[in-house]
């Protein structure tokens, strides 16, 4: 119990020191809530990828667009997956959930960030959220449905496995989740 204790507060403390990124977060944990049906997850493991959904972005709180780490700039885009790692570490034996969101920018050919890591190396339920926090950000952009969707199968064989895109796309069109106004879908 202590555990969803510390969950809420740190969820709390995102909403109170960025609600933007508390909402992006909420939506890319119910997608990967949804999404995590679409491959069979039982409960147990659609509620870790639910919360690693939720704490993927934790790492960014009370950081600049760019910090300095040893003499070097460098952008938090690149590295707050780790920060959300280190916090989400904290908490308790969560290795999992961990894991997952230290992983949710890498791309499969290698080409992602924190680490490099390739398709064997990253775990399946951080490409799940790479998919979920790609598209909601696209979303975010003001991008329609279909352009996120676009976007999405551009980078078949680059971020994500061409596997998911199609059960991705129909969770999105079969009103499971409903995150967006449907205007635009």
């Amino acid at each position: 119990m202590k555990y969803l204790e510390n969950v809420n507060h740190l969820l709390d403390l995102l909403e109170e020191k960025n609600p933007n990124i508390y909402k992006h977060s909420e939506r890319v944990a119910m997608m990967c809530y949804a999404f995590g049906k679409r491959f069979d997850l039982d409960g147990k493991e659609r509620e870790k990828l639910y919360l690693a959904g939720f704490l993927h972005e934790i790492g960014k709180i009370n950081f600049d667009d760019e910090i300095t780490i040893e003499k070097k700039k460098m952008k938090l885009d690149d590295i707050y997956p780790l920060f959300s790692k280190a916090v989400v570490s904290s908490l308790g034996d969560y290795g999992k959930i961990s894991e997952i969101v230290s992983q949710h920018l890498e791309n499969i050919d290698g080409s992602g960030h924190p680490c490099g890591l390739n398709a064997e190396q990253i775990h399946l339920y951080a490409t799940m959220v790479h998919m979920c926090d790609y598209y909601d950000t696209c979303r975010m952009e003001g991008n329609t449905h279909s352009a996120a969707t676009a976007k999405l199968r551009k980078l078949v064989d680059v971020a994500f496995p061409k596997k998911m895109i199609t059960p991705f796309i129909k969770m999105l069109i079969s009103g499971e989740v409903e995150l967006w106004d449907g205007k635009n879908i």
